[in-house]
């Protein structure tokens, strides 16, 4: 958690943190890093009032003291910017930050709590040397993962052994998952906005893959907290039959365009125009394009971010749109950094033309049926 002072006289940036605190400073340069459960000791000093504190206080708890300092004094309103969740659902239990919030204000009534997202998206949104190199990590285990899964894929798997065999390269690699993976299959419905619940107990399910299947991967590894977002279809049999590969190809066309188009000074809604004139250009397709183009990601899966204003070098983004044709559903996922000079399409070693995904489903998994001790039935 990283604390901004701006008014105050010794401590104007402190970092608390879950991590080796040595290790933060290096990589930071920040000066003052503490472990992070100091610091609700430290904000509980830091809202008395600065002419209030003893010489005590400002002895021996100097960190506590300046962030008083910073808040000011005479009694008057005592603002503290907190990073809100940006996306709260209200019929779910309320984000930890908001209990911080209510917290403040029960403690002392001069805080008036207000929202840093002013300040810090802009600054969020474009990562620096540091944040793109773990989000390049977390890109190259997801597509490791992710490759791992698609030759695993057969007639007679489960969608949730596909997800398991993903989760675990995620782990074996030192990272998490930026959210749960999903693998659905079979003929699928236009799909409607589904609440979070719905989605976690869909992904939680574990249908078993059929001959003929198109089964649809969206997934995502989580390193240093900074987060992939994929998604692929491959076929169960290992090839597409005629009238899926028509649907993939036309999709893919669309996906290829959109991420061609990106590059500094274009906006959100131009790239969501593009690919829903497209999927209607391709046979009214876009009818079952339920979502947006896409999104922000980096240290949240779904990340801050400016969605009206033009995009700027520096950011990253998911590029996603799909269509579900005659229940056979194409969907695509891709992680695109904005760069000077136009994009750099981050997620492209990932295997997506068809005749790519062909042969990578033609090679053996390391993960076969033999280590199952149960067989599904």
């Amino acid at each position: 958690m990283l604390v901004l002072n701006p008014r105050g006289a010794t401590h104007r940036e402190v970092l608390y943190t879950s991590d080796d605190v040595a290790r933060a400073k290096e990589v930071t340069g920040i000066a003052h890093v503490f472990p992070h459960a100091r610091f609700l000791e430290d904000l509980s000093s830091a809202i008395t009032d600065y002419r209030n504190l003893r010489i005590t206080q400002l002895r021996f708890k100097p960190v506590a003291s300046d962030l008083s300092r910073g808040l000011g004094t005479g009694g008057g309103r005592k603002a503290i910017y907190l990073n809100y969740p940006r996306f709260s659902n209200l019929s779910e239990p309320p984000n930890p930050r908001f209990a911080l919030a209510d917290r403040l204000r029960g403690a002392s009534p001069e805080i008036e709590m207000r929202d840093a997202s002013e300040f810090m998206d802009p600054e969020r949104s474009i990562h620096d040397d540091y944040g793109l190199a773990q989000l390049r990590q977390a890109i190259r285990i997801t597509g490791h993962g992710l490759m791992e899964a698609m030759r695993a894929v057969r007639p007679g798997t489960s969608t949730r052994e596909i997800a398991e065999i993903m989760d675990f390269v995620y782990r074996f690699n030192g990272a998490g998952l930026g959210f749960d993976t999903g693998v659905s299959a079979g003929p699928q419905d236009v799909p409607r906005y589904a609440t979070a619940r719905e989605e976690f107990e869909a992904r939680a399910g574990s249908p078993i893959v059929k001959a003929g299947d198109l089964v649809h991967i969206d997934t995502g590894a989580e390193f240093n907290h900074y987060s992939a977002d994929v998604q692929r279809n491959v076929p169960a049999n290992g090839t597409f039959t005629p009238d899926q590969r028509r649907v993939y190809d036309a999709v893919l066309d669309v996906q290829k365009a959109v991420i061609d188009r990106v590059r500094p000074g274009v906006k959100w809604q131009e790239l969501h125009d593009l690919a829903v004139r497209m999927l209607a250009e391709a046979g009214g397709w876009d009818a079952s394009y339920t979502y947006g183009i896409g999104h922000f990601i980096g240290m949240e899966v779904h990340d801050h971010g400016d969605y009206l204003g033009p995009l700027r070098p520096g950011m990253a983004l998911s590029i996603e749109q799909g269509a579900i044709v005659d229940g056979t559903r194409v969907a695509f996922e891709d992680d695109v950094l904005v760069t000077e000079g136009g994009h750099e399409w981050l997620t492209r070693f990932i295997p997506i033309e068809a005749d790519e995904i062909e042969r990578l489903r033609a090679q053996p998994s390391r993960f076969d049926r033999s280590w199952l001790l149960v067989q599904p039935q």
